[in-house]
């Protein structure tokens, strides 16, 4: 990770699909490498959707729910490795966390 967004570019935007792709690589290069138990992920509800909708869309209906500002969801992560490198990561256990009332 750095300090510049390599992916940013002032005359494109990002497809649905280039965004799944940063998903993608921020679970297996990051959050499958760390060693906490729990840890938040903050990012625009576009990121958040599209990360849901390829993971695991039953928790926003199978694309029939959208994401929205300030919403916060609870996601158990899990990562499967061949020794030295992550071979696949699945998100399980995903829900909406409702705000106290």
């Amino acid at each position: 990770m750095t300090e510049t967004d390599s992916c940013w570019c002032p005359d494109t935007r990002e497809t649905p699909l280039d965004v799944v792709k940063r998903v993608v690589t921020f679970f297996e290069r990051f959050v499958c490498r760390r060693f906490e138990d729990c840890i938040t992920v903050l990012s625009h509800g576009v990121w958040i959707e599209l990360c849901l909708l390829h993971y695991c869309p039953e928790v926003l209906d199978m694309g029939k729910r959208r994401v929205y500002n300030c919403e916060a969801f609870r996601i158990d992560v899990l990562s499967e490795w061949d020794g030295c490198n992550v071979t696949g990561v699945k998100l399980i256990n995903a829900e909406l966390v409702k705000p106290h009332s």
